[in-house]
C-alpha cells in the first residue's frame, strides 16, 4: 500500500487522533483473521456483562425519551387501553360533562356505596339527559356478602355492613328516579359473579377497580380505560351477567 496509506500532511492531527483513539476501547490486528477472532472475543465478553442497557434504533430514540414516557402508557397497557392508573388513590371518574352528556352508564359494585354517596348528581345529570343506567350489585345476605364481611373481619379491617349499604343505594337510586322523572333505572342483583368494580359509560371509556377482599375499593388498583381489549372485556361481563339475571326476572325497573 506504501505510503498511500500514510497521513504525511498532518502528522501532529493523526498522533492526536490516534492517542484519543487508543485511550478508547479498542484492539489491534494485523489481518482479517484477527478483526474476526476479536469481535468474537469481545461478543463473548458483552455476553456476560450485566451493566449493558443495550441498544435502540436512532429512529425509535423519540419514543424512549422521559417526555414521551411521561406522556404515554406502554405499548402493552395502550393495547389494553389503559389510559391511566390509580394506586391506592380512589377518583371518582368522569366529569360532569361526560355524563350530562350520556347515553348509557353501567355499574357493578360490591354496595357502591361511597361512589353513590358522592355522585349521585352526576347520576341525576345523566338521568336529566335520558340516559339508561344499569346497576347491578350484590344481594343482600348472599354467600358472596358474607364471605366478604368475614375476609374483612379476619384482616382486622372496618366490619362493613354491606348489606345496609346495599339497601342505602338502592334507596338512592329509587330517589334519583323520582326526583328526576327522566331516564331509565335498571337494578339487580348477583350472588358469585362479582370480580371488581366497573364503571362504563356510552361503551367507550369505562373506570375498571381490581378488588380482591379483604381489601377495600379505595385501597386497591383502579383503571381508565378507553376503547381496547380490557373495555370489551368488561363490557362483555356486564352485559351477559345483565342478561342472565334479566332472563331470571332478577332485574328491576324502577
Amino acid at each position: 500500500m506504501g505510503k498511500s496509506v500514510l497521513e504525511l500532511d498532518n502528522p501532529q492531527k493523526y498522533n492526536d487522533f490516534y492517542k484519543t483513539v487508543a485511550s478508547k476501547m479498542c484492539s489491534f490486528y494485523q489481518d482479517l483473521k484477527d478483526i474476526k477472532i476479536e469481535i468474537a472475543r469481545k461478543m463473548l465478553e458483552y455476553d456476560k456483562r450485566t451493566d449493558l442497557d443495550g441498544w435502540i434504533s436512532g429512529k425509535d430514540l423519540e419514543r424512549y425519551t422521559e417526555e414521551t414516557v411521561k406522556k404515554q402508557p406502554s405499548g402493552a397497557l395502550k393495547d389494553l387501553g389503559i389510559k391511566r392508573i390509580h394506586y391506592r388513590q380512589f377518583q371518582y371518574p368522569f366529569s360532569k360533562e361526560i355524563y350530562s352528556e350520556a347515553e348509557s352508564i353501567k355499574f357493578i359494585f360490591a354496595s357502591g356505596i361511597s361512589f353513590f354517596r358522592h355522585c349521585s348528581s352526576q347520576i341525576r345529570l345523566a338521568l336529566e339527559n335520558g340516559a339508561v343506567v344499569r346497576v347491578i350489585l350484590a344481594s343482600p345476605g348472599s354467600q358472596f356478602v358474607s364471605e366478604v364481611r368475614e375476609m374483612q373481619r379476619y384482616n382486622g379491617n372496618i366490619d362493613n355492613d354491606i348489606d345496609s349499604e346495599i339497601q342505602q343505594v338502592k334507596s338512592t337510586l329509587d330517589l334519583l328516579k323520582k326526583e328526576t322523572k327522566k331516564g331509565q333505572i335498571y337494578y339487580g342483583n348477583f350472588n358469585t359473579q362479582f370480580r371488581a368494580n366497573i364503571m362504563i359509560i356510552d361503551d367507550k371509556i369505562g373506570y375498571f377497580t381490581i378488588v380482591l377482599p379483604p381489601k377495600l375499593s379505595f385501597e386497591s388498583t383502579s383503571f381508565d380505560l378507553i376503547e381496547g381489549d380490557l373495555l370489551k372485556d368488561c363490557n362483555l361481563h356486564f352485559d351477559t351477567l345483565f342478561k342472565i339475571l334479566s332472563d331470571k326476572g332478577q332485574v328491576t325497573q324502577l
